[in-house]
């Protein structure tokens, strides 16, 4: 079954299962991009299978607590810190490093993913975690460890 097919089956699933007796509002969480590139047409076929539920979508990049009520259901593409949590992997998503022929040609073409660290980036995620690393990565206090295979 594809990724999107799983994703979509399981948050539908989800949402199902967290009302009782099955009427009301979810609240899900999840990044900016995925909140709306990725999610409005998984939200759709749940609320098509089940109409009786009422879908919330919160687009937040930060970690909102599923303990304290802030949301249901959480997306996220990081491993969560509310270590009280069961957290279930429902997918992946390929990410790519793109640039314009006029920026390659002004600032050179990183051969590797450590030579990205002397570039400019722009992207989706504003995951505090995924800055403090890049900022680390800058000062020279990290090193990004290449797949070997």
């Amino acid at each position: 079954m594809p990724c999107a097919d799983t994703a979509r089956l399981e948050v539908s699933n989800r949402a199902s299962q967290a009302l009782i007796p099955g009427l009301g509002t979810v609240r899900i969480t999840a990044p900016m991009f995925m909140a709306h590139l990725v999610l409005p047409e998984i939200i759709a076929t749940a609320r098509q299978r089940y109409p009786q539920i009422q879908i919330e979508l919160v687009p937040d990049d930060s970690e909102q607590s599923l303990i304290y009520g802030e949301a249901d259901i959480a997306v996220r593409t990081f491993a969560s810190t509310q270590h009280e949590l069961v957290t279930r992997r429902i997918g992946a998503l390929s990410i790519a490093v793109v640039a314009s022929t006029d920026y390659l040609e002004r600032r050179g073409t990183p051969q590797t993913p450590a030579e990205l660290i002397t570039h400019d980036l722009i992207g989706f995620d504003r995951n505090p975690r995924v800055s403090a690393i890049w900022n680390l990565l800058r000062q020279g206090l990290a090193a990004i460890c290449e797949d070997q295979g």
